[in-house]
């Protein structure tokens, strides 16, 4: 070995590398700003799927219940109400507001308001007609003691039994049963 040999501080390669084709790297990095802001609006404008959007909703509509349920329980109806109104502000969708409308319907029925609970039974009528809603509205009307809506709301119900699903017979027989029984009661 040589004594006056000093080893060479090595340059940096690729500061070398940028210094010698800046150009060609400036645009590299525009492009990387691009792509990633550009990657960024895409999936940030992305709407949900179908799926999703369904999920959500099914979870906006459990959450709900819960909520005004255990404040209908605890005695705090006007909030529980609260909650399924804020809801029902919060959604555009129109099966979904039938539905929480439903729901503001049962709060009310529950605590014995039969007039507010049909109010909102027709409302939620008007959105999505299927027979549920067509037999809680016959329910309302036994417990107003108006047998004569109540059968009128009774044959609706029978007319959208669907009646490929399990229990769709037996959901006809029922509401016919009642009929029978609430007939016999209006003579």
């Amino acid at each position: 070995m040589d004594p006056d040999y000093q080893p060479r501080t090595p340059k940096h390669k690729f500061r070398e590398f940028v210094m010698r084709h800046k150009l060609p790297v400036i645009i590299v990095i525009v492009v990387l700003i691009c792509g990633s802001v550009g990657g960024w609006i895409y999936f940030s404008n992305q709407k949900p799927t179908a799926q999703e959007k369904q999920a959500q909703q099914t979870k906006l509509l459990n959450d709900t219940a819960d909520k005004a349920q255990k404040l209908a329980e605890s005695g705090k109806q006007a909030d529980a109400v609260k909650v399924i109104d804020n809801a029902i502000k919060s959604n555009d969708d129109p099966k979904i507001v039938g539905v929480l409308l439903l729901e503001k319907s049962t709060t009310y029925y529950n605590s014995g308001d039969y007039d507010k609970a049909l109010a909102f039974a027709l409302e939620s009528e008007a959105m999505d007609k299927n027979s549920n809603i067509e037999e809680f509205i016959a329910k309302i009307y036994v417990k107003k003691d108006d047998n004569k809506n109540a059968i009128k709301y009774y044959q609706k119900a029978i007319e959208l039994v669907d009646v490929s699903e399990a229990m769709g017979n037996a959901d006809i027989l029922d509401y016919q049963n009642r009929i029978t029984y609430l007939s016999g009661a209006t003579k």
